[in-house]
């Protein structure tokens, strides 16, 4: 079986090591029978680049016409999703190449994807929306009208909900995921973008730029629960597949 891992500069804090992503956005395959890992990084030139984990050396480019801006993987790890300029693009990750480009418009920035496999969820700040993307079809099958510039956005295991951080209101927005409605809305810190959900579901991790903190969110309550000091003006966050580190 294969895992997701995300990682970049740390610090610490207590008895939860709290690693805060200050700069691109990148997504690594890991699997556990000695394949080697790959690590999917979203560059400034159009391109995707694919390095091996193993001596950090890039081992492929791929050219996808855009300036990709968010990525992600689906849970059997055979695609990637990426995201910017208006377009979603899927990767075959056996392949390394694009295999559907589909113009969705406006200015896409966060994206995620359900346990299932079945949705991806896309953020557009510029037109104040959530796209929800149907797998099968590469197609939007609803769109989520929020007006507070919406920017990262992150599933929980479990897939019921999805945490949506938004800019201007120093707000996260909580999706049910099979009504695709919003259920709760969380003040945090100044300016959150970044956000993860802990691999058991109980926290969510956001990012606040602007007073350099990370709010926690109880996920069963939909509160807050403490507020951690990170400096650095966080950016991104994403949770190690054993709980133990945020990054």
């Amino acid at each position: 079986m294969k895992k997701i891992v995300s990682s970049e500069k740390s610090v610490g804090h207590k008895l939860t090591t709290v690693l805060v992503i200050v700069t691109m956005s990148f997504v690594m395959l890991t699997s556990n029978a000695g394949a080697v890992p790959y690590a999917y990084i979203d560059g400034n030139n159009n391109n995707v680049s694919i390095i091996d984990t193993a001596n950090n050396n890039v081992t492929d480019m791929i050219d996808v016409g855009f300036h990709p801006m968010g990525v992600a993987v689906n849970p059997a790890e055979t695609k990637v999703y990426l995201i910017g300029n208006g377009i979603f693009s899927v990767i075959n990750t056996a392949t390394n190449t694009v295999t559907n480009t589909v113009n969705i418009g406006g200015a896409p920035q966060g994206v995620a994807v359900t346990p299932d496999g079945k949705k991806v969820y896309v953020t557009d700040p510029a037109n104040n929306r959530i796209d929800v993307i149907n797998t099968a079809t590469n197609s939007i099958t609803a769109t989520l009208n929020v007006n507070v510039w919406p920017i990262g956005v992150a599933v929980n295991p479990a897939g019921t909900k999805a945490y949506v951080t938004n800019l201007r209101s120093s707000t996260v927005s909580v999706i049910d995921i099979a009504t695709n409605s919003f259920t709760a809305w969380v003040n945090v810190g100044y300016h959150p973008r970044g956000v993860t959900v802990t691999p058991d579901g109980a926290k969510a991790f956001v990012t606040n730029t602007d007073n350099e903190t990370v709010s926690v969110i109880n996920t069963a309550t939909d509160t807050v629960i403490n507020t951690v000091n990170v400096g650095i003006q966080p950016w991104g966050v994403a949770a190690s597949p054993d709980g133990k580190k945020y990054m």
